[in-house]
């Protein structure tokens, strides 16, 4: 059976975000590409928002297709606080993915600092304007990609992606040559072996594996 990921986005930076992901995971699949609304601001501000739009984006694309891994990724800025200092805002990306069987995962990307300038103003702007925006406004940079431009090229906003998409594709999808099996909330791809002709077992060993004990 083929693996299909439906991404609740229609961006190509997410959509090579996912392709790169599954290349560094060694795992092939059809990816559809759905339009998803994240039913946030379009510049979300903390986890909680960031996550909600990430994952409406995912209900979205599963209801596009059940029978896919469904898949919806959100940007957004979080404020930290060091002690003794004034606040320091980073951007960072929340990913959402829904098996087919209904459960649910998610995981926050690596962060890229802002200057709090940008998200001043687009506070001001009730942040219906994101800061890549404004920051391409004012450096001419890419609006989508003002982590490239923040980090001197180091890093850009679909290498912060495919890194998250990389570790939740080797949690979470099944293998060629595995079975998946789920006791409570752990998941582990045992290996097929063929014991006969024309019989194959899925082999559990639970030697040394002190979590699934």
């Amino acid at each position: 059976m083929t693996l299909k990921i439906v991404l609740g986005s229609t961006s190509e930076t997410k959509r090579e975000a996912v392709e790169d992901a599954l290349r560094k995971a060694g795992l092939k699949a059809e990816i559809i590409c759905v339009d998803a609304a994240s039913g946030v601001n379009p510049q979300p501000i903390g986890k909680e928002e960031s996550l909600k739009g990430a994952l409406n984006r995912a209900l979205a694309a599963r209801a596009h297709d059940p029978t896919a891994y469904a898949l919806g990724i959100e940007s957004g800025l979080i404020e930290l606080v060091d002690e003794g200092h004034e606040p320091r805002w980073y951007d960072r990306a929340v990913i959402v993915m829904i098996a087919p069987d209904g459960t649910t995962c998610d995981a926050i990307s690596e962060h890229v600092r802002v200057p709090s300038d940008f998200v001043n103003e687009s506070r001001e702007c009730g942040f219906q304007v994101t800061v890549g925006q404004l920051i391409a406004e004012r450096h001419g940079c890419n609006h989508y990609d003002p982590h490239s431009f923040l980090t001197g090229g180091e890093r850009s906003r679909q290498t912060l992606i495919t890194e998250v998409l990389a570790l939740v594709f080797l949690a979470e999808l099944p293998r060629p040559g595995k079975h998946v099996v789920h006791i409570g909330s752990v998941k582990r791809f045992l290996p097929i072996r063929e014991v006969a002709p024309g019989i194959k077992v899925a082999l559990f060993n639970l030697l040394g594996d002190w979590e699934l004990a």
